[in-house]
């Protein structure tokens, strides 16, 4: 299965970076860009700011995943968003 995780550099979500790479799955993650030293060099790295969602949708447009874990929603609008974006 190919996952996208949303953030990955924190605590829960560094974990669940790894939880999938442990079950094989493919795994990509988006984020700043600022810590992706911390992912081994098959993960694909993603880089952006989620908040300039119409460069977010544009990135996400050309790739597709089965799985999408968001650890960067805050908000109602923020998942609406997630939600619109990945239908």
């Amino acid at each position: 299965m190919k996952v996208l995780v949303l953030g990955g550099t924190g605590v829960i979500s560094r974990a669940i970076v790894q939880q999938a790479l442990t079950e094989q799955h493919e795994v990509a993650v988006f984020n700043r860009g600022s810590k992706n030293h911390l992912f081994p060099s098959d993960i694909e790295c993603i880089v952006g700011d989620k908040s300039n969602r119409e460069q977010f949708q544009a990135l996400m447009a050309e790739r597709r995943f089965d799985a999408v874990i968001d650890m960067l929603s805050f908000d109602a609008s923020d998942a609406q968003f997630m939600i619109e974006t990945f239908k």
